[in-house]
């Protein structure tokens, strides 16, 4: 019998598919589907390759209409059953989709704006459970809850090129487009100082994509300690599982609400989250060691139709956080 095929939308950025990972799991385990899985670009598909997400991916970049066009008509000869979107997906959108593509049908929960401003809210995580839930009739099951690990995690950096095992990482970038989840970049630069200043013999891993290796170098020729290389760049220069490999083994990992964030806390490292205009609850890491946020009033402010609506992308005045602040944060859990 012909299995039922599905198509997994999954075409955002790496923080958003690490958090779909226990969901998306939960539905590559079942024998009865034959699953496709759509994701942005041939760097999601290295991150989804060989982690239980099955090996049929198709690569919806909306920076080639041609090829955009080629791979919508690949789907329509694949004949998909159900197309299955997330919380937080337009409904209206998936619904054309799974049109485009003759899919038979279509999955997308609705979404709740205020969701993106409630401190207590439910994690996207656990919705995207409920979805799977819902689509198989079935409980969820207390093993796929904690199942957001990457199997596949490369610790050949760590063995060859960081001649300490006493470092931390920190990511200090975000999308181009979200800058305003950014730590300013005098918090990082005193946040730095301080913390070789502290543990001398410690060093400091940054890490990122190649367009945020300025950010590093930012940071580099400005702090004041530079003794014994203490800082090192390596923002575009390791692969995603290598990226993992370092936050595995470093002491502590901190950053804003951003995909390295994701990865390091996928790698089961101790993450340390700085955030302000958007939801930890809904949208930062899952079970984070420390999660660092003033909670200004009007904060979180972050949904789609509040970013519709403002055309400011600096680093946001939420998160003018004290590098003194995340440094004694750090101590308090003695690991600064």
């Amino acid at each position: 019998m012909r299995k039922r095929r599905l198509l997994i939308l999954n075409q955002n950025g790496i923080g958003d598919i690490l958090i779909r990972f226990p969901a998306c799991r939960w539905l590559c385990s079942k024998p009865e589907f034959d699953i496709w899985m759509a994701v942005r670009g041939q760097t999601e598909i290295e991150l989804c390759i060989n982690e239980r997400l099955g090996s049929q991916f198709i690569s919806l970049n909306r920076a080639s209409t041609k090829q955009l066009i080629k791979n919508i008509i690949t789907l329509r000869r694949l004949k998909i059953d159900t197309v299955i979107g997330w919380w937080s997906f337009s409904i209206r959108k998936v619904a054309f989709f799974s049109k485009i593509i003759g899919a038979r049908h279509f999955i997308c929960p609705p979404s709740n704006e205020y969701d993106y401003y409630d401190r207590n809210s439910l994690h996207k995580f656990q919705r995207n459970l409920s979805v799977v839930s819902s689509f198989l009739e079935e409980p969820i099951p207390e093993s796929r809850i904690g199942d957001y690990y990457l199997d596949n995690i490369d610790i050949s950096i760590v063995e060859q090129m960081i001649d300490t095992h006493q470092y931390i990482v920190i990511f200090p970038g975000s999308g181009i487009t979200e800058k305003f989840k950014r730590w300013p970049m005098t918090g990082w630069i005193k946040f730095c100082d301080l913390f070789i200043a502290r543990n001398p013999g410690s060093k400091i891993l940054i890490s990122g994509s190649i367009a945020e290796s300025v950010l590093a170098e930012e940071i580099i020729n400005n702090v004041r300690c530079k003794y014994n290389r203490a800082i090192e760049n390596f923002c575009g220069k390791i692969t995603i599982r290598q990226v993992a490999g370092i936050c595995k083994h470093a002491k502590f990992v901190v950053g804003g609400d951003n995909g390295g964030l994701h990865i390091a806390n996928a790698s089961g490292a101790k993450v340390i989250a700085i955030m302000g205009p958007t939801n930890s609850a809904l949208t930062g890491p899952i079970n984070p060691a420390l999660v660092i946020d003033q909670k200004l009033p009007g904060t979180p402010w972050y949904s789609n139709s509040s970013m519709k609506k403002r055309r400011n992308n600096k680093p946001d005045i939420s998160m003018q956080i004290p590098a003194e602040t995340v440094i004694n944060e750090l101590a308090r859990l003695n690991l600064g």
